[in-house]
């Protein structure tokens, strides 16, 4: 049969590549050649637009309304059909080989938004009504969805990292391997043409069309289209305000990378750095673990948690939209010796020692093995939004406030991306409104709150701040990568009175150790037994944030039962903590950070991906408006801030008329007074 494959002319039609013409299915951690195949195959525009002329001059011949809207985030539906692939198919026109929205579940999810906003009469008069004696067709007719233009497949990637918690087999203790599942999507930004239209016969009223319409646009926007919705997926921009009903909260923000971040999707390449909703979405999941599994027993967390964040047998009550809230921030390849060299790092005092950058990154460079990964620089920010739909047992307000606290904790704990437990990847939340948390008194009484009667176990599955040590430390300079050097270094300073001894172990698996067991000491040997387990993420998390002044580093340790028990652990991070604040004091104390003149953003090692434009020479014209993340305020008041596009930060002559609870980080909207590529000026514009 391969043979047979192999002798046959070129494939065009996405639909039998998928379906029929194909190698054979080799599991879902091994089809991803085959869907590249399939995702690179070139669009058929002109019949495209030969069918949508045809379908055009059909729709209003049948009187229907007809309009447009676009998606904020990817789109991917019908997974589970029928075919070779498990998992990963996406319904494809049966003739074009185009990717669209069958009719049904276009009325479908109408309907399932109309009845958190409509009446019952309303409803059976659109929609129809079931039954044996008195079943009668709605009066509308759902059309199915093309796009405008041939739509774009992309490979995507889920990756489970709790698939056996999932299961009710283990506990969600950060030890099992990774699995990462491929399926074909729609990227964002894609265009569908949606039509209703009278049912012919019905003397349809025409402002039931209307209502149609209304319910139609709002299940795109707030319910999502297709699978994955609760995780970003199938949902449209907004063209409008939409009406919700009592069944559902929201809650936006803006989050922004203060460290650099390296992000990644299934290619693990520049034009896939990016932060995803879906990798935002499981971040959440594990800090709201965090906040209840010492709390409530095995069992009663994965339901609890199957009801706010969904399972394999029904969605949960939240669901999460990604947009990009900051302009194109091109992807650097990420090469530790060339940025030390560019920002003047403090270079290692003997050989025995890494750079610390290095060693707090290690691995995201290049090597014999894989090319050197991907990065987004700080200033880089997306709108969440979260929303939150009632559920048996529980209210919208209160499934949103479990989200809102998860989402807290990430922004005040932990990263986003490889390497986030290291200070890379940290997030900033701002514009959060009054549902945010105070602080984390105020984060743990409303946990207490929402979990309901406590069944409490003896040990933490899993990480718990029931059991967590947190400090504030000082990082030396106003530079994110100067601060994140000194934090490897002070870490590594650490490691190093560990060498070569299985305590170490305690950090983390997968570690190397080289010690013979005749040279074990006494504490080494309740080490023993971690040699059997083959993964265990580190319970030490660096979350890296700034003030006026510069960075500090927020270290959270969480005791692990597991490595290789509670008290060890114990001790041995409160040691850790120790040690890291006493060697990041004598450096905020001795350690000169690098000039101003060279904190520039590093030049691209490779090619900008062609759907980012490169910046500009000599940056936008006078005039334009724009945003720009704020950077650093003088002793008169004065801000600066980075726009994209010009290689130094700027001046904002009227930094008096801004609010004082601006920080540095922020991002505001700009009007470009001076566009001189070495001393640019804005003028900042008020909000209204």
């Amino acid at each position: 049969m391969q043979e047979i494959l192999r002798a046959m002319p070129a494939v065009e039609n996405h639909g039998l590549l998928l379906d029929k013409y194909h190698e054979g299915h080799q599991g879902q951690e091994k089809d991803k050649p085959e869907l590249v195949k399939i995702a690179s195959l070139r669009s058929n525009d002109a019949l495209l637009t030969r069918a949508s002329q045809q379908r055009e001059a059909a729709l209003v011949a049948l009187r229907a309304k007809r309009w447009t809207r676009k998606t904020c985030g990817p789109l991917t539906l019908q997974l589970s059909r029928a075919g070779t692939f498990e998992n990963v198919g996406i319904c494809l026109h049966p003739v074009y080989g185009f990717v669209y929205l069958p009719g049904t579940g276009v009325k479908g999810m109408a309907r399932a938004f109309a009845e958190t906003v409509a009446n019952e009469q309303e409803i059976e008069a659109v929609f129809g009504r079931a039954g044996d004696e008195d079943a009668a067709s709605g009066s509308v007719v759902f059309h199915d969805a093309w796009p405008v233009k041939w739509p774009k497949l992309v490979v995507d990637i889920v990756n489970n990292h709790h698939s056996d918690y999932y299961k009710g087999t283990r506990d969600p203790d950060d030890s099992e391997d990774p699995k990462p599942v491929t399926f074909l999507a729609v990227e964002a930004g894609s265009e569908f043409a949606f039509a209703v239209g009278p049912r012919l016969g019905s003397g349809c009223d025409p402002a039931l069309l209307e209502k149609a319409q209304a319910w139609l646009d709002g299940a795109l926007t707030v319910l999502g289209a297709g699978a994955k919705t609760n995780a970003g997926y199938g949902r449209f921009a907004p063209t409008g305000p939409v009406q919700m009903g009592a069944d559902f909260a929201q809650f936006s923000c803006t989050v922004t990378l203060e460290t650099p971040a390296f992000l990644a999707g299934a290619n693990q390449a520049a034009e896939d750095c990016d932060l995803r909703s879906a990798t935002l979405r499981g971040l959440l999941r594990w800090w709201w673990r965090t906040l209840h599994s010492g709390y409530l027993s095995v069992s009663d967390l994965r339901k609890k948690e199957a009801q706010i964040w969904g399972s394999t047998e029904a969605g949960g009550a939240v669901a999460l939209t990604l947009e990009a809230a900051s302009g194109p921030f091109e992807p650097q390849t990420h090469d530790p010796r060339q940025m030390a060299s560019t920002l003047r790092l403090q270079k290692p005092p003997d050989d025995k020692t890494a750079q610390g950058v290095l060693y707090a990154a290690y691995g995201m460079e290049k090597s014999k093995q894989k090319l050197a990964r991907h990065y987004l620089s700080p200033g880089a920010s997306w709108t969440v939004t979260l929303t939150a739909r009632r559920r048996k047992g529980l209210t919208a307000g209160e499934a949103l406030d479990h989200a809102v606290l998860a989402l807290w904790m990430l922004c005040h704990f932990g990263g986003a991306g490889a390497k986030a437990r290291r200070g890379f990847g940290s997030l900033k939340a701002s514009g959060v409104g009054e549902m945010w948390p105070c602080d984390f008194t105020d984060v743990m009484a409303r946990s207490t709150g929402l979990r309901g009667p406590a069944s409490r176990e003896p040990v933490p599955a899993c990480s718990s701040v029931e059991d967590f040590k947190t400090v504030d430390l000082r990082l030396p300079g106003n530079e994110p990568w100067f601060a994140l050097d000194q934090l490897g270094y002070a870490y590594q300073a650490f490691c190093k009175g560990y060498h070569h001894r299985m305590l170490k172990w305690a950090l983390g698996l997968p570690r190397a150790t080289k010690i013979a067991p005749a040279m074990q000491m006494a504490e080494d040997k309740r080490c023993r037994d971690l040699g059997q387990i083959q993964r265990f993420a580190s319970p030490l998390h660096f979350h890296v944030f700034r003030d006026g002044q510069g960075h500090w580093v927020r270290i959270a340790a969480f005791a692990s039962p597991r490595l290789p028990d509670l008290n060890a652990s114990r001790s041995f991070l409160a040691e850790c903590v120790a040690k890291m604040s006493v060697e990041l004091a004598e450096r905020v104390r001795t350690v000169v950070s690098p000039p101003v003149s060279v904190r520039t953003a590093l030049p691209p090692r490779t090619p900008a991906p062609a759907r980012i434009a490169p910046a500009a020479v000599s940056g936008p014209r006078s005039g334009t408006v724009t945003t720009g993340v704020l950077h650093e305020k003088n002793a008169k008041g004065t801000w600066k801030a980075r726009v994209e596009g010009f290689l130094m930060p700027g001046a904002i002559p009227n930094s008096k008329e801004m609010p004082n609870s601006l920080q540095p980080g922020d991002t505001v909207r700009l009007k470009v007074r001076s566009n001189n590529p070495k001393d640019p000026s804005f003028d900042w514009i008020k909000e209204i």
